[in-house]
């Protein structure tokens, strides 16, 4: 095998030159002996040994230890140490320089030569693994990297591109990387590169990656492409900052069904709004004819029966008549009710505001709990539609506090802010959770909350809840304000 190079450094000049000697016979080549650790700092980088021949014990600024770890921050050079000293301590501190083996003094010529011939050997094996393991590890990160279906970039601090996967060059319509565009800003749309620029001058230099973003990449061909992208900072062996990977995806597809996603959104709430507004035509037409026909035949019935009983003689006749008569008015108040229930005429006549008393009333009549009503007047007409579905969502949130707040009173709130329709239902019950309640069956109060939510979805509009446990709840409807013919 070929003899390798060492630097021998001892200070004692007998026995530096009886390890030159010893070692020159047996075919090593001395790069030099030096008598100091400064001296040996010096050399090793100057010569660059296969191996140094330390003794710990030098005179000068630093001993033989600290010169050890001064040349490995240089270079992977294995270091034997010589040493009369058996001290613990100093064999200990010894360890931070990862010697390969120790000499001890006075050595025998055959020890000398065996260990550092046998440190050699081990040194050169374990380099050898070591390089076997770094090439089996950089065939990896090349199989990963090329069969990445994600397109990945490398860059420079300028964001000049150095290298790429195939799936970099496949999503810019590139059949290799002399077709690639030089800088990272060539691919990426105009109105993006001011984004991507301010995310990796604040997020990938400031903390090293950044969050995923979205972008327009520019192919070769003119093309454009939506992609998902993050990047991070690239550190030299030094650990300074030497450039950036860049990862991409493809969401061409994913953003198409986003988009199918939204159009099915828009289409639902136009379905729903439309299905509001037919059940409300419904309901008011069945209030008419209630009215028209039924109402008014049961009047004409109690005014025939009147009739009846000026003209008849018969006690059991004008007994039964009497009993008739009052099951008819009976009968007349619920269809009355019923009328009210199903259209409220005053909604239409008089307005969404004395609607809302109106159901306030009949909340206190049936569940004995205050209902205060107040609201600012009107400033502009506001279409019958959209009248309905807002007291039919006011209703709900009444009916909601009564039913499941155990409140002991409740207040509405009706305002017109800035061309929108607001209304506000507070109550000084237990509240909840609105995110939980939001899912739960309609019986518990949550279905409700939902069904109202997408119902002002389709009239652009939202609805906020504030509410926790034992605080109470505040529902707050905002809708912008749709003209219509009819003054509420």
């Amino acid at each position: 095998m070929n003899k390798a190079t060492i630097l021998v450094v001892e200070d004692e000049r007998i026995v530096a030159r009886d390890i030159q000697n010893t070692l020159q016979k047996a075919g090593y080549t001395v790069a030099a002996v030096v008598a100091t650790g400064m001296q040996a700092v010096a050399k090793a980088a100057e010569v660059r040994p296969d191996l140094v021949l330390m003794d710990i014990v030098v005179p000068g600024e630093i001993d033989g230890i600290e010169a050890a770890r001064r040349i490995r921050r240089q270079q992977e050079v294995p270091i034997v140490y010589l040493t009369a000293n058996g001290d613990r301590a100093i064999l200990e501190r010894s360890k931070e320089t990862e010697p390969i083996a120790f000499i001890r003094k006075p050595y025998e010529e055959l020890e000398l030569l065996t260990t550092i011939e046998i440190s050699l050997h081990r040194y050169r094996t374990q380099e050898q693994r070591t390089q076997a393991a770094v090439q089996s590890s950089e065939a990896r990160y090349h199989e990963l990297f090329e069969s990445a279906r994600d397109g990945i970039a490398i860059t420079d601090l300028d964001c000049l591109h150095l290298r790429c996967n195939q799936a970099y060059l496949e999503l810019l319509h590139c059949a290799g990387m002399a077709d690639l565009p030089r800088c990272l800003v060539d691919v990426t749309a105009p109105s993006f590169r001011n984004l991507e620029s301010q995310i990796i001058r604040e997020q990938t230099l400031g903390r090293g990656y950044s969050d995923e973003y979205e972008k327009e990449c520019l192919c070769i061909d003119g093309a454009r492409v939506n992609v998902s992208a993050r990047s991070w900072l690239r550190r030299d062996e030094q650990g300074r900052p030497a450039g950036f990977w860049l990862m991409v995806r493809d969401i061409t597809e994913r953003k198409a069904a986003d988009q199918r996603v939204l159009e099915y959104q828009v289409k639902l709430q136009t379905l729903m709004k439309d299905l509001a507004v037919a059940e409300e035509r419904e309901r008011q037409r069945i209030a008419c004819d209630i009215h028209d026909r039924i109402s008014q035949t049961l009047a004409a019935c109690q005014m025939r029966l009147a009739a009846m009983v000026q003209t008849s003689e018969s006690p059991m006749v004008i007994k039964e008549t009497a009993v008739v008569s009052r099951l008819i008015e009976q009968t007349i108040r619920d269809t009355s009710s019923l009328i009210f229930e199903l259209s409220p005429p005053m909604l239409h006549q008089l307005g969404l505001g004395p609607a809302l008393e109106w159901f306030g009333e009949k909340l206190h009549e049936q569940h004995g709990i205050p209902v205060e009503v107040s609201g600012s007047p009107l400033p502009e007409p506001i279409a019958g539609d959209q009248r309905a579905a807002l007291f039919r969502a006011a209703c709900e949130l009444m009916n909601n506090a009564a039913k499941h707040s155990r409140a002991r009173s409740i207040t509405v709130s009706l305002t017109w802010p800035a061309a929108m329709v607001r209304i506000e239902v507070r109550d000084d019950g237990r509240g909840f959770t609105p995110s939980e309640s939001l899912w739960r069956r309609r019986d518990a109060g949550g279905f409700g909350l939902f069904h109202i939510r997408e119902r002002l979805r389709a009239w652009g509009g939202s609805l906020q809840i504030e509410s926790r446990p034992g605080a109470g709840t505040c529902a707050v409807m905002m809708v912008p304000q749709v003209s219509g013919e009819t003054q509420i």
